[in-house]
């Protein structure tokens, strides 16, 4: 069985009353302050360690206004998907039309494929090559993609150890993932053409890719601006939280000015009972 906090008493089975038998300290409520105070104090530390982080999330979002700049300009390479980065032309005996390849039009593509027919087609000797071609640039062209959104959370997170390099590395696989899929769409569009003449035609936008890697260049470049400027995280001051609770200078000032009012309201008193006196 439990012992009582205070005196020590040994507690039986018969003791269900919340006092001790021998003290009559309350032992549910017995050093509850000191309890709270603790638990606080937990909780003070645990928020005074993770502070330095908060205070780097904050900057690199919108500690200032470089880096809103920079939020802006990294959604532009997303948005400049949605350009037109393509165009193919079909004749079919009961379809003819012209379809323009972005972000947009990929995935619409993709999400209605038939990939038994893709695989099928793959194994082509006519058209086999150029399927292939075909298929790996919209591959790239969706790692562009995924390369944005992820270096759109690194972003977040530049005030962390490596993050300079790490923005600039993004940015620079961005350059060459678009111009990789660039490269393959106009190789593939041109050997489906020289298969099947009558039927298909196609080319890379130039504008649509040129304006994909300006993006990814103005992101580099807001980087290296922020890393010349030496752009510093303004950390919260949480040092006396780290100190016991009746050592921080706050509570010393607060405990102070609590006495000092308690004795000027004794001092009036004393007057006022002179003065009635």
């Amino acid at each position: 069985m439990a012992k009582c906090p205070n005196c020590g008493y040994q507690l039986k089975v018969k003791d269900w009353r919340p006092e001790c038998p021998k003290c009559g300290v309350n032992l549910m409520y017995f050093q509850m302050e000191e309890r709270l105070r603790e638990d606080a104090d937990k909780a003070e530390l645990e928020y005074a360690k993770s502070q330095p982080a908060i205070d780097r999330l904050k900057a690199s979002i919108y500690g200032n206004p470089w880096s809103i700049v920079r939020l802006v300009f990294l959604v532009l390479p997303l948005l400049s998907l949605l350009l037109p980065l393509g165009k193919i032309a079909v004749t079919l005996p009961f379809y003819s039309g012209d379809v323009t390849v972005n972000a947009i039009s990929v995935y619409n593509t993709i999400s209605s494929m038939d990939f038994d027919a893709l695989f099928t087609l793959t194994g082509s000797e006519l058209l086999g090559t150029p399927v292939r071609l075909f298929a790996a640039s919209m591959i790239f062209l969706l790692l562009t993609v995924l390369l944005i959104l992820v270096e759109f959370i690194c972003v977040i997170f530049s005030f962390s150890k490596g993050w300079f390099p790490r923005n600039i590395i993004l940015a620079s696989i961005g350059i060459v993932f678009t111009s990789v899929s660039a490269i393959l769409f106009n190789v593939s569009c041109q050997q489906f053409h020289e298969a099947i003449p009558e039927f298909f035609s196609g080319s890379a936008g130039v504008w649509g890719i040129c304006a994909v890697v300006l993006t990814f260049v103005l992101v580099i470049l807001i980087n290296v601006l922020i890393k010349v400027k030496k752009i510093e995280v303004k950390y919260t001051d949480v040092s006396e939280y780290f100190l016991p609770y009746h050592e921080r200078p706050s509570v010393i000032a607060a405990e102070k000015a609590a006495q000092e009012a308690m004795d000027e309201a004794v001092h009036k008193e004393e007057n006022a009972d002179t003065v009635n006196a």
